[in-house]
């Protein structure tokens, strides 16, 4: 209730075991309830450090979702289960919808040939033969991957990634977000977090400031690498000191 309720921004935090994945995928199967309800377009960001984590996530709700909810996840193919591959990249999302828009045309088509085949008023036919041409480009804008990857990310209720390859997709970029949930929260650099903190409107930060700290390359940034290591600099060690009772459980 009280990620579900803040205004802003809250904080869970429990050493391992403790179902903190459970409660992310609660927390996002109350606020899709709520979106059905209210009929609105809110739309959720699932980041995490690591890729394991995201597919943790995403395949608990694939298996909680009915089809109502659009899943998205984005990231190189090679860094994601197989089964969150086969459903929610936005490529197997791309051949599904193609595949669907493709097959329903052509069988509207041929419906509508037959129709159309004994008929000889020359007008009807000549608006027949401009819809068809009409159908045929618009099978032709969908089957350009830019257009139809806008489409289906702008229809997109669930957008997941790591916590900066999320915006590896240029769509993405351009979005704004009604809720981000980050796992892994305290593994995480302040950078790290700040990305996706700023794409969104509430936040809840899932983690533990007592197991591993946030990792940075020592040789290619020998400062953000020892502020990591300070609980002073550490952001979720920040938010957990800081926040009120009311936003952290």
């Amino acid at each position: 209730k009280k990620a579900l309720y803040s205004d802003s921004i809250s904080l869970i935090q429990g050493p391992p075991g403790t179902g903190k994945t459970t409660v992310i995928k609660e927390i996002i199967q109350q606020i899709l309830m709520q979106i059905d309800k209210l009929d609105d377009t809110s739309r959720i960001l699932i980041v995490s450090q690591s890729h394991t984590a995201v597919d943790n996530i995403i395949e608990g709700l694939i298996e909680m979702n009915s089809g109502q909810w659009n899943i998205i996840r984005i990231g190189r193919t090679e860094n994601i289960s197989a089964k969150v591959e086969e459903k929610c990249t936005i490529g197997a999302i791309r051949k599904n919808l193609f595949t669907d828009i493709k097959e329903k045309s052509n069988a509207y088509i041929e419906q509508k040939n037959l129709m159309y085949k004994d008929i000889l008023d020359k007008k009807m036919v000549e608006r027949w033969s401009r819809i068809k041409d009409i159908q045929a480009d618009w099978i032709n804008r969908c089957s350009n991957l830019e257009t139809l990857d806008y489409q289906v990310i702008k229809s997109a209720t669930i957008i997941a990634g790591t916590c900066v390859g999320f915006l590896s997709n240029d769509f993405v970029k351009d979005l704004d977000f009604d809720y981000v949930i980050i796992d892994e929260a305290a593994k995480a650099t302040t950078p790290e977090l700040l990305v996706s903190i700023i794409k969104s409107k509430k936040i809840v930060l899932v983690g533990d400031q007592n197991q591993l700290p946030a990792y940075a390359d020592q040789e290619l940034s020998p400062i953000i690498s020892q502020l990591t290591k300070d609980p002073k600099y550490r952001l979720f060690d920040l938010l957990f000191n800081v926040l009120p009772d009311t936003h952290k459980q």
